[in-house]
């Protein structure tokens, strides 16, 4: 789910200045206007100008003498006072900030976040740490204090508690260190000592409060690693507002390698803390909601995790009423930015989440409102929750929510949804960051490996991942397979793209408003309805989600639902919430969740159909990561392996026909090239959910007492359903005709020329040797091949030996009474190899390694049975897989 291209592009920001809005403080917002200042003729002079001291940071001369202390009212004459929270003031001749702190501001606590209005999309946004529009990074509470003559500013350590009546309490927060963010020199001050003036604009150019373009280390195998120039970067604009103060800055970061520089515009914003009379509530490991955590010191249980939930402060008008509408409801606003098209999709869909609250005892919790062509605020004001609509260049996902939070109590401040055009694109049929053969791309001129480290990978799973991205695929794919198969309940154009578009944008706007709610991703709710149940399905219109949910959650990443045999009017995306969403839901915002029996009762019902919960970090995403196969991204119903194979046969039949459904006379073939790329990242995606009931084990986590799936926590995925992935795994990847191309396809897969871009001819054994071989680095894991071992001590049938047999049944048996395709040839070999990896390694179990041995033996006992059968290819073949084991094995 990501791209590779040329990204480091200078990035504009935007510039959107705040005035006055109805019935809320206007803001005090800097201008180009130096309006006169109010002076303070009773406060001292105590010393010279000082404002060089912070203008060396900008490349200014720095005084030789040790600057002193001014007055206030001689220090700010020239500069432009911008009131609010915190005041600042900013010299109109060389741009610096300066910011004032009281006394009274001395110790009380505000909360501190930063936001991304422009940055570097894509995935090296990722990698090199640059991030993209609508990022939220650092979410955390500070104070500061007057240290001499600096203002220190503290982040405070809040994952540590006391319980209030503990004794422990009294010896101070031992060994519960605070950090010092940054340390400002004081540059005036009254006569009282009640108003100070510090420098502040290294505070804003530099990462003293955050971090940003902190590169994986292991980007230096690519050489691409920023550096933050902190001479070029300045404070763009500085706004403020009674509750909360926000400074735009501009950071430029260089690169090596030729690579231009590239600015990311980052907003700094202080807040104050929120009223006391939020109640939080701990989490519980069989819900997902993200959590503020909290490890409580004094407690003698055996687990002292106090974690708090997410969660918006919803309290009701009526609090004694059974159903009561909230105080002060969640409002969203619709970006004016966004599409007029598009606004009635996205309002219905937030408000889709009503009923869910309604349920939890909350009557319209939800507002959707449109931003006025002529506001005055935009999404980076933190009074405002925004459904952005932006446009990048290359995208990594298609809608991204985050939020504020009070890291105390886990009280959700703020939130904004940030949702891609790129998502609406018609027939754009996307590459991934892997091209089919996996050769990433380049980027400005510099070459990347061929396959980035699986640590990096890895990396990289978090909530913007490398799944996010593949949505864009996938929509791709139901429109290819909608457009090949000449689909029923086409949009409103004729065009049946226009539905799956609008299918796909409410389910996004949904799942990213779910994780502003507070909720995780549930990667295992699309476990839930069978294949039969999803053909037959009745799905009209308005009764579709509410009694016929075809997945568990919005919160999952499901596959597309498309069946070969299936109702036109069926959803290809999840329309509405479902069981899991309801129930989650209430666990969070219902009050009576407060009755400790009540809870209990309510959690007992985890694990029932329609409420299996597994999130990210259980998901099977890559083969050493995650056990239970039916937590997976882009998986289908509670028969995932039988629906997967489905997937395959939909994507063998619409390849026979791409030529004439896709491409009209006189248009290039390039489409048909991207088509095919959508088709085979989808075939690999199906391959990887079928290989992952091979050694899979369910996981259940209530409590004893209360199992959904057996008497244990560990149960192996059952022999047959083993059996049957190996089966389906041998037909539709390892098998002789498997992952060929028709003929009527291949000749015409011509990609468009760009510039002086080369040509490429199809790659095709390439390309299904790299599906193939991906399967194999999952089967052949040393995690996967442990676990299988270690299972079969609590019930796993599906033994060490057995399924190597099976695997090698399934590369070579069709072959030993004739010739060796091409395909086979280099499946066969890439399989000896990847064995004799784990021989040589010697890492992992003894009895993985014996088994691998036992195996690589057997293969050249049938080599050498068969060594002058077949054409002479084939009798090459088979002499060369001898060859590379005896080298191997003798060590020669």
């Amino acid at each position: 789910m990501i791209l590779l291209f040329r990204v480091f592009s200078t990035i504009a920001f935007w510039s959107v200045l705040i005035v006055p809005v109805a019935a809320i403080a206007a803001p005090d917002i800097e201008t180009n206007d130096a309006a006169p200042l109010q002076q303070d003729d009773d406060e001292e002079c105590v010393g010279d100008d000082c404002e060089n001291e912070d203008g060396a940071e900008d490349g200014e001369k720095k005084e030789k003498k040790k600057p002193k202390i001014k007055t206030i009212a001689e220090f700010i004459k020239g500069k432009k006072r911008i009131s609010g929270l915190f005041s600042f003031y900013r010299d109109q001749e060389t741009g610096i900030v300066y910011m004032e702190v009281t006394a009274e501001q001395l110790g009380p606590e505000y909360i501190y976040h930063n936001y991304v209005h422009s940055g570097v999309s894509g995935f090296l946004g990722r990698l090199t740490g640059l991030r993209s529009a609508g990022d939220m990074l650092d979410n955390y509470v500070i104070s500061m204090r007057r240290r001499y003559k600096s203002i220190d500013i503290i982040q405070r350590n809040t994952g540590y508690v006391y319980d209030e009546d503990s004794t422990l309490g009294l010896g101070g927060r031992t060994n519960i260190p605070d950090s010092v963010m940054a340390t400002l020199s004081i540059v005036a001050k009254n006569k009282n000592d009640t108003r100070f003036i510090v420098s502040a604009n290294g505070l804003f150019k530099g990462k003293d409060l955050f971090r940003i373009g902190e590169a994986s280390a292991l980007l230096s195998i690519i050489g691409i690693v920023p550096k933050l120039n902190k001479q070029k970067s300045n404070i763009q604009l500085v706004r403020n507002y009674p509750e909360n103060s926000e400074i735009l800055s501009e950071y430029i970061f260089d690169f090596s390698k030729g690579a231009p520089p590239t600015s990311v515009i980052v907003q700094h914003s202080f807040a104050r803390m929120p009223p006391k009379g939020f109640e939080p509530k701990q989490e519980d490991a069989r819900i997902g909601y993200f959590t503020v955590r909290r490890t409580n010191l004094s407690t003698t249980k055996d687990i002292p995790y106090e974690d708090r939930i997410r969660r918006w402060r919803l309290e009701k008008k009526q609090p004694e009423a059974a159903i009561s509408e909230p105080v002060k409801p969640i409002t969203y606003w619709i970006e004016n930015t966004t599409p007029h098209e598009y606004r009635d999709t996205i309002r219905e869909a937030g408000l889709s989440w009503n009923p869910v609250f309604e349920a939890a005892g909350i009557k319209n919790a939800i507002e959707i409102k449109v931003q006025p062509d002529d506001a005055t605020w935009d999404a980076g004001d933190i009074r405002y929750n925004v459904i952005q609509w932006v446009s990048s260049p290359n995208p990594l996902y298609s809608g991204y929510g985050p939020s504020i939070v009070n890291p105390r109590t886990g009280e959700i401040l703020a939130a904004n949804i940030v949702i891609e055009h790129n998502h609406v694109r018609r027939n754009k049929m996307l590459n991934g960051i892997f091209n089919r053969s996996g050769k990433a791309a380049t980027m400005s001129g510099v070459e990347l490996p061929e396959h980035l480290p699986e640590q990096l990978i890895e990396e990289l799973g978090n909530e913007k991942n490398l799944f996010s991205h593949a949505l864009l695929q996938v929509q791709d794919f139901a429109h290819l397979i909608a457009l090949t198969k000449g689909a029923a309940g086409k949009g409103d154009d004729g065009d049946p793209m226009d539905r799956i578009i609008k299918d796909s944008l409410r389910y996004i706007v949904m799942h990213e408003i779910g994780h502003t709610l507070g909720l995780t991703h549930n990667m295992k709710a699309s476990y839930y309805r069978s294949v039969e149940e999803l053909t037959k399905m009745d799905t009209s219109i308005g009764e579709r989600e509410k009694n016929h949910p075809t997945s568990g959650s919005v919160m999952d990443y499901p596959a597309p639902n498309i069946l070969p045999e299936q109702n036109a009017d069926m959803s290809y995306f999840p329309s509405g919430p479902g069981p899991y969403d309801y129930w989650a839901i209430r666990f969070g915002y219902d009050e009576r969740m407060r009755d400790a029996a009540y809870r209990a009762e309510h959690l007992a019902k985890s694990g029932s159909s329609g409420l299996l919960f597994g999130n990210d970090m259980d998901a099977m995403r890559t083969p050493a990561r995650g056990a239970d196969p039916r937590i997976m991204a882009f998986d289908m119903s509670s028969q995932p392996v039988l629906f997967a194979v489905g997937q395959m046969q939909l994507i063998d039949e619409a390849r026979k026909t791409l030529v004439d459904k896709l491409i009209k006379p006189g248009e290039p073939w390039d489409a048909l090239v991207r088509a095919n790329n959508i088709l085979h990242t989808i075939y690999r995606q199906h391959a990887a959910t079928i290989s992952r009931y091979v050694g899979g084990v369910y996981i259940d986590r209530s409590p004893k007492g209360q199992s959904a799936v057996g008497p244990n926590p560990f149960v192996p995925v059952p022999l047959e359903e083993q059996k049957y992935a190996m089966a389906m795994l041998a037909q539709h990847i390892f098998a002789p005709n498997a992952l060929q191309l028709p003929e009527n396809l291949l000749p015409y897969l011509m990609p468009q020329r760009r510039g002086q871009s080369g040509i490429e001819t199809p790659e095709v054994h390439s390309d299904a040797l790299q599906i193939q071989s991906s399967v194999l680095d999952y089967l052949l894991h040393q995690k996967v091949l442990s676990r299988i071992i270690d299972s079969a001590q609590y019930g796993n049938g599906y033994t060490f030996d057995i399924m190597l047999d099976d695997l090698t049944s399934a590369i070579f048996e069709a072959d030993m009474r004739g010739p060796v395709n091409i395909y086979r040839q280099n499946l066969q070999t890439a399989y000896v190899n990847k064995l004799l990896n784990i021989v040589e390694k010697k890492s992992g179990y003894e009895a993985v390694i014996a088994g691998t041995y036992g195996q690589v033996t057997k293969i050249d006992k049938m080599m050498r049975s068969k060594a002058r059968s077949g054409d002479p290819s084939t009798r090459t073949h088979r002499e060369y897989l001898r060859q590379i084991i005896k080298t191997a094995l003798d060590g020669d």
